[in-house]
């Protein structure tokens, strides 16, 4: 099948996903002909531009993209997930033909005294990616696909503070042995917050900082950099709206289309069941 009919045939599975009544996809007993313990659940999206760590996965260009996630309690108070999610990507760096990215994830979360415990591993995969530059190609063979090993600590300030709007706050943590496009070590952290304004309307903000080929006397790469999002998202109709403002500290990589990681303001309209 040609690079040109896949993205026909992702897209449309994506679009279709829309346009079905969520009660024909969202009982699990209508996708099996026996039981199966745990939950699945479905999700599906259109954005202007995907940004992935700040940076645009699609060369400031709209994305479609979705996923499909199951859950399961194995024990009282932890669960197991495993999920796939993909959208089409474009960097027209000349370095890579990929035009799609899947990613596969499993992990476990609990709670411990109130605070939110989520860990596991992601695989990033490009299936149609070829390096035009050999200089590129990462040692072990792979180019752009690498994984991540992630943790997350959460925490409700409602658990303490007497209001509605007290924020929920979080610290993320991933590593990667190698990055894609790269050899060295990557480490990726961030502190975020979440806050409830009215009714379905929320506030959301971000700051994360991405060290490539770091070891203990810190940056070792003058690509690393620091990035910052802050939005609003809603529920109206039946779907998700995001409005969402993207910038960095200063790491700027370029395509033909301008930058890569500078300011950019990014809607998103979604829908999950």
């Amino acid at each position: 099948m040609s690079i040109m009919n896949k993205n026909l045939l992702f897209s449309s599975l994506i679009v279709g996903a829309f346009v079905l009544s969520p009660s024909v996809l969202a009982d699990d007993d209508d996708l099996f002909p026996f039981d199966v313990p745990g939950e699945f659940s479905f999700n599906v999206a259109l954005t202007t531009d995907y940004i992935y760590r700040g940076e645009t996965q699609s060369e400031s260009s709209p994305a479609i993209q979705g996923g499909i996630d199951y859950g399961v309690d194995i024990t009282d108070g932890i669960g197991w997930y495993a999920g796939i999610w993909g959208s089409n990507v474009d960097w027209d760096d000349g370095t890579t033909n990929a035009t799609s990215e899947f990613d596969f994830y499993t992990g476990i979360a609990f709670a411990i005294a109130s605070v939110d415990v989520d860990a596991g591993f992601l695989q990033y995969i490009y299936p149609n990616e070829r390096e035009s530059s050999p200089d590129l190609a990462a040692s072990d063979g792979t180019n752009y696909g690498f994984h991540d090993w992630y943790f997350s600590l959460g925490y409700d300030t409602s658990n303490f503070l007497s209001s509605d709007h007290a924020p929920y706050v979080s610290y993320g943590w991933a590593w990667s042995p190698r990055g894609y496009n790269s050899s060295g070590e990557w480490l990726y952290q961030t502190i975020s917050a979440d806050i409830a304004l009215y009714k379905s309307l929320a506030f959301s903000a971000l700051w994360g900082d991405l060290c490539k080929n770091c070891d203990n006397k810190g940056r070792t790469r003058l690509d690393s950099y620091q990035h910052w999002q802050f939005g609003l998202s809603a529920t109206m109709l039946g779907f998700g709206w995001d409005l969402t403002y993207h910038d960095t500290d200063g790491y700027q990589s370029t395509s033909d289309e301008g930058s890569y990681a500078g300011e950019r303001v990014v809607f998103t309209m979604s829908s999950s069941w």
